[in-house]
């Protein structure tokens, strides 16, 4: 499950695309995944996308779900993740984030792996990312360019075009936390930390998930994934005021 909010930063909606895209274009094989975006209607870039992608036929291994909020609660991820933890009947879940993007085989590698550990909260031992956050910027800007052109390129399927570097993962950090449905049904995430299940009317930074690892097990486990893809970028939400505005330097390598 992923959390969607461009009316802060317009670029999500856009990394929301090439995530979307990647899905069906590399649907899983061995598995099926119900993919689910918390969104909310006060994101009209959004809303445009998901409203272009209701519409598409999916692949047979694939459903998408849509998850509306309010905006103050989806302003606060582990409201969202917590209300759709409750309600899955996955085998595995995934608190996934929407920069992130599915190559081949990586949806089958991540539901196989992480069944062999189903107490412990699995991350992938390697990603890769784009090399450059400026990379990461031109991706965003083409897309934008399109559907400034043609709002229908919303519902174009589109890969990015950048070189890649793999990126070693030492613990399960906050959109890479995979754990057994069993376990996420049981725990929910962080459902009676009053602090982390609190509105707010902008979107907060998430120090909910290092208190959210520990809830969810003590026990981690690198599990190794093909083809998983970060799109590193130079503005990030959590470093933004109200009006999308981002503190020179804030972002990290």
């Amino acid at each position: 499950m992923v959390h969607v909010w461009a009316g802060q930063l317009a670029q999500y909606a856009h990394f929301a695309h090439y995530q979307l895209s990647s899905l069906f274009l590399n649907p899983p094989e061995k598995c099926r995944v119900t993919h689910t975006t918390c969104h909310c209607l006060e994101d009209d870039a959004t809303i445009q996308l998901l409203s272009v992608f209701m519409r598409m036929q999916p692949p047979e291994t694939v459903n998408l779900r849509f998850h509306l909020m309010e905006r103050s609660r989806l302003m606060r991820r582990a409201i969202g993740r917590n209300e759709r933890t409750r309600m899955t009947t996955a085998d595995v879940v995934w608190f996934a984030g929407c920069d992130y993007l599915y190559g081949p085989g990586c949806l089958d590698a991540i539901a196989t792996e992480a069944l062999k550990h189903p107490n412990r909260v699995c991350f992938p031992r390697q990603i890769l990312r784009n090399k450059s956050h400026a990379d990461g910027d031109r991706l965003v800007a083409e897309d934008a360019a399109r559907v400034a052109a043609s709002p229908a390129h919303w519902g174009a399927l589109i890969q990015p075009k950048c070189d890649w570097e793999p990126q070693r993962i030492n613990r399960p950090i906050g959109c890479l936390q995979i754990v057994s449905g069993d376990r996420a049904r049981e725990r929910g995430y962080l459902p009676n930390v009053a602090k982390y299940q609190k509105p707010a009317e902008t979107w907060k930074r998430t120090f909910e998930d290092r208190a959210a690892r520990a809830a969810l097990g003590p026990e981690k486990q690198g599990i190794d994934v093909p083809n998983l893809y970060r799109l590193r970028h130079s503005k990030q939400g959590r470093f933004a005021d109200a009006g999308g505005n981002v503190k020179p330097g804030k972002f990290k390598k």
